[in-house]
């Protein structure tokens, strides 16, 4: 099995059409994320504690003290689901939601950037910069904070970058590898799915 992603040349397609359907991996600009914290485990956070059990944090919550400890971001994400979950005549005519999930600078991490480009660290998708060769400029995807939005969010003239087909195999492998912890050969992936994606030749 090769390494987890291409190399950061050639991560991302040659250049996006606004007229391109959207595609799984895509990344976007200003589509919000949520996440929604309990008041126990904020107030613990603040106060620099230990968090709570689930079992300790049990009570009844008014929508109110959820929406004040709600977190919301809204820089840049990337459509996770695959294509026939949302594309054209397909399921995404009859419904409305699209699961997308944020980007966070490495640096802003405490993470490794040679880990996450090599594949180790199982809930993230490493994403090179795509508006800079610099290494210190990339992004990673950490797939726990997926978020539901709907599909009024992805307006193609928001999309910032497209993953490139192999890109995308790789995108496919860690979405196997982090839902289900099964091992899933690029080879086979790249046989069975590239013609799928937009730039594939044989499309």
């Amino acid at each position: 099995m090769s390494a987890w992603y291409p190399r950061r040349e050639a991560f991302f397609a040659d250049a996006i059409d606004v007229g391109r359907p959207v595609f799984q991996g895509d990344i976007f600009r200003g589509v919000p994320t949520a996440f929604l914290g309990h008041p126990a485990a904020r107030a613990a956070a603040f106060a620099m504690e230990r968090a709570p059990s689930p079992e300790a944090a049990e009570r009844s919550l008014a929508p109110e003290e959820i929406r004040a400890v709600a977190i919301i971001a809204g820089s840049y994400t990337m459509v996770l689901p695959h294509p026939c979950d949302f594309s054209a005549g397909e399921k995404g005519e009859t419904h409305t939601v699209r699961q997308v999930a944020r980007l966070t600078r490495i640096a802003d991490t405490r993470l490794a950037r040679k880990h996450i480009e090599g594949g180790r660290v199982n809930h993230s998708v490493w994403v090179p910069a795509w508006d800079s060769g610099r290494p210190d400029d990339d992004w990673l995807v950490d797939l726990r904070t997926s978020t539901a939005v709907d599909a009024a969010y992805l307006n193609p003239a928001r999309r910032v970058a497209a993953v490139g087909v192999a890109a995308w195999i790789a995108l496919m492998r860690r979405l196997a590898f982090f839902y289900t912890h099964t091992v899933v050969d690029d080879v086979q992936l790249a046989v069975e799915q590239a013609h799928q994606h937009p730039d594939c030749p044989a499309r």
